[in-house]
């Protein structure tokens, strides 16, 4: 307490660092609400230099490894565009929640357009944004499938070697791709590399109008994934999903499915307006 008042007494806001106090974003907040959040957010601070917060200072330990790293919290800085697109890429498939924070201050209105494009392209749905400290703004985004809502199941299916949950699927705003959401678990040791995913939309007709094949790929973790329909005529598809060995071509039938062919699984009914 005495360290306290004898630190707010100085006049000279320079005096011990005191000014960053004002000038540097309340990252001890954003970090009590990734914390307090249903879905741990990777967090982005973006025009901002991080030298402070990820300086060690003199006791070998940064603000960022003490608010961010210690909680397992992904925390980057950067005033790069480029690179600001390439890192939520790389995080695209298997992050739900991104955070990216700026402070007004020092972050003109084209800048922040600039990685709000970003995130829209790479289909983040922006769904809050708080106002804190003096001039700190953070702003919440979600995948676009999840409507700014907790991940929610939709289903739970199984073959003999996988466990498989569906989440959820729509189309982006220009109608030219299908996004879904989906997670896989292994039921015993077997090795799964030579197994492939093929997600197909198939017409009432069972043509083959558009499709994607993935490897087994992040066991565990919720993904997210785009089929191109740019060219896929305007009507009602199903998503279908078979999983194969892509040597043999072999197929694994779908133990709790109903339907009439039992080694393609219809996850949804989709309509491309």
């Amino acid at each position: 307490m005495i360290a306290g008042l004898v630190f707010q007494m100085p006049a000279d806001l320079q005096h011990d660092g005191r000014i960053q106090t004002f000038s540097h974003p309340p990252v001890q907040i954003i970090s009590r609400l990734a914390l307090q959040a249903e879905q741990k957010p990777v967090i982005i601070a973006y025009d901002y230099d991080a030298f402070l917060i990820n300086w060690p200072a003199h006791i070998g330990y940064s603000q960022q490894e003490h608010y961010f790293g210690q909680h397992d919290i992904a925390f980057e800085a950067t005033d790069n565009p480029e690179w600001l697109e390439n890192y939520v890429r790389s995080r695209a498939i298997t992050e739900p929640s991104i955070w990216v924070f700026y402070q007004t201050s020092k972050t003109d209105t084209a800048k922040v357009v600039e990685f709000q494009a970003i995130m829209h392209k790479l289909n983040y749905q922006p769904c809050e944004t708080i106002e804190m400290g003096v001039d700190t703004m953070v702003t919440q985004y979600l995948w676009d499938t999840l409507n700014c809502q907790a991940p929610r199941l939709r289903a739970s299916y199984q073959t003999d070697i996988i466990d498989y949950q569906f989440y959820a699927a729509e189309l982006d705003g220009a109608h030219s791709k299908l996004l879904f959401s989906d997670q896989w678990t292994a039921r015993g040791d077997d090795r799964l590399e030579n197994y492939k995913m093929s997600y197909q939309l198939i017409t009432s007709d069972w043509n083959n109008a558009a499709q994607l094949d993935l490897p087994l790929v992040h066991e565990g973790q919720l993904r997210l994934f785009s089929i191109d329909i740019a060219n896929v005529p305007a009507g009602t598809y199903r998503l279908m999903a078979i999983l194969y060995d892509k040597d043999s071509g072999e197929r694994q039938d779908w133990l709790n499915s109903a339907q009439d062919v039992s080694n393609m699984l219809t996850l949804t009914e989709i309509v491309i307006p």
